[in-house]
C-alpha cells in the first residue's frame, strides 16, 4: 500500500511546516496540508480588531499566525497574547463543548478535498490523542471512497450534544478570565457567532455505508510509542525535534548562547527569542532543558504539547541543514528505501 496521508508531531517551530515541503519535494507528488486548527483559527481571526488587519484584510489568518508567533507581549484578549488566546479558546473552550470538534472540522474539509480528487495529505498540527484516534485510521484506508465514509461515520457519531443556550453558557464561563472590556466582549461574540454557524454544517453530514468500529478495535494507539522513525514513517506518521545545540554537548559552564549561535547559525536576535521564551515559562535555560526542549516557542508543559507523550514514534532529528544527516537527508533516504521495497513487493505478487 503506497502511503498518502502522513501525520506530524512536533513542538511549535520544530519543522512541520519544512517536512511537508521535503514530502512534497522527494516524493514529487502534491500533499494537500490538514491543519487541525485551521478553521477555529478562521473564526477567531474574523473577529479581530481592525487595528491589526490594516492592509491584511485578506490574509485573516496570516495576521493572526503573525501575532501567535512574533508577538509574544502583544495583548489580545484580556491579559493574553495570541497564542494564550488559542490555547483558551482551542484548548478549553471548544474542546468542551466538543472534544472532537477541530477534527471535526478538518474531517469536513478533508470530505469536500476527497469528493474533489485530492489523494494527498499531510496533517501538520496533531497535538491531542483524541485527534490522533481520527485520523491514525485513514492511514490504513486504500480508497478515497473508504476515507470518505469513514470520515463520514466519525463525523455523525461525534456531533456536539450540546444545545444552542447551553454552548453560549459554557463559552462564557470559560472565558471570564479574558473578558475584561467591551472590546474583548465583541470580539468573543464574534467568534461564538462563527463557532456555531459551521457547527451546523456539521449536522448535514451524508449517512455513512459502513461501520468502521473493528478498524479502530485493531489499532494499538499506546503501541505507535514503541515505533521506530522508520516504522512510524511506514505507517504515517513523522515526529520531529529540532536540537538547537549538539546532540552529545553536556558543558554546562560554556556560554551558552554563543554555542547554540554556532551550531543552528541562527541570528543573535532568533536565539534571544528563543531564550526568552524558556524565561517566559519558567523553564531554566540550561544545557539539560535545551536538550530536552530545543527551539522553544510555546509552553512545553501545556495539555496541547503533552498530551501524546508516549504516543509518538522515535524523532527525526531536524539538525541543521548545512549538517551530514539533515532532516532532508534522513527523509531522502528512507523515502527512497521505502519505495524501494514497495516496488520489490509488487514484483514477487
Amino acid at each position: 500500500m503506497k502511503q498518502n496521508f502522513f501525520i506530524l508531531s512536533a513542538y511549535p517551530g520544530h519543522g512541520k511546516d519544512f517536512s511537508l515541503s521535503l514530502l512534497n519535494e522527494l516524493t514529487k507528488e502534491y500533499f494537500y496540508q490538514i491543519q487541525l486548527a485551521l478553521k477555529a483559527k478562521e473564526i477567531i481571526s474574523n473577529s479581530l480588531h481592525k487595528k491589526y488587519l490594516l492592509g491584511n484584510e485578506g490574509n485573516k489568518v496570516e495576521v493572526l499566525n503573525y501575532l501567535k508567533d512574533k508577538k509574544m507581549d502583544e495583548k489580545i484578549l484580556g491579559n493574553k497574547n495570541m497564542r494564550g488566546v488559542l490555547q483558551i479558546i482551542l484548548g478549553d473552550v471548544f474542546r468542551t463543548i466538543n472534544p472532537n470538534i477541530n477534527i471535526l472540522f478538518t474531517l469536513k474539509t478533508m470530505e469536500n478535498k476527497l469528493l474533489e480528487n485530492v489523494t494527498s495529505f499531510v496533517c501538520t498540527d496533531n497535538r491531542y490523542k483524541n485527534e490522533q484516534e481520527f485520523l491514525y485510521p485513514l492511514t490504513k484506508l486504500n480508497s478515497n471512497d473508504e476515507k470518505i465514509d469513514y470520515i463520514r461515520w466519525q463525523i455523525r457519531n461525534n456531533l456536539t450534544k450540546y444545545k444552542r443556550i447551553e454552548i453560549l453558557e459554557i463559552f462564557d464561563d470559560l472565558t471570564k478570565e479574558i473578558r475584561t472590556n467591551n472590546e474583548d466582549i465583541v470580539m468573543l461574540n464574534k467568534i461564538k457567532i462563527g463557532f456555531l454557524e459551521f457547527n451546523e454544517k456539521l449536522n448535514e453530514t451524508e449517512e455513512e455505508k459502513n461501520n468502521y468500529i473493528d478498524l479502530m478495535k485493531k489499532i494499538d494507539f499506546n503501541n505507535i510509542g514503541k515505533m521506530t522513525k522508520e516504522e512510524g514513517l511506514k505507517n504515517g506518521l513523522i515526529n520531529i525535534f529540532r536540537p538547537i545545540i549538539p546532540i552529545n554537548y553536556e558543558n554546562e559552564k560554556s556560554n551558552i548562547l554563543e554555542v547554540i549561535e554556532e551550531y543552528t547559525k541562527l541570528p543573535k536576535e532568533e536565539i534571544i527569542f528563543i531564550k526568552d521564551n524558556y524565561n517566559r515559562y519558567n523553564i531554566d535555560f540550561n544545557v539539560k532543558n535545551i536538550h530536552k526542549y530545543g527551539f522553544l516557542r510555546a509552553d512545553p508543559n501545556h495539555l496541547s504539547e503533552t498530551d501524546l507523550n508516549g504516543r509518538k514514534p522515535e524523532p527525526f532529528l531536524n539538525i541543521p541543514f548545512y549538517l551530514e544527516g539533515n532532516l532532508r537527508d534522513q527523509l531522502s533516504n528512507l523515502l527512497v528505501q521505502k519505495k524501494n521495497d514497495r516496488i520489490k513487493k509488487i514484483k514477487h505478487t
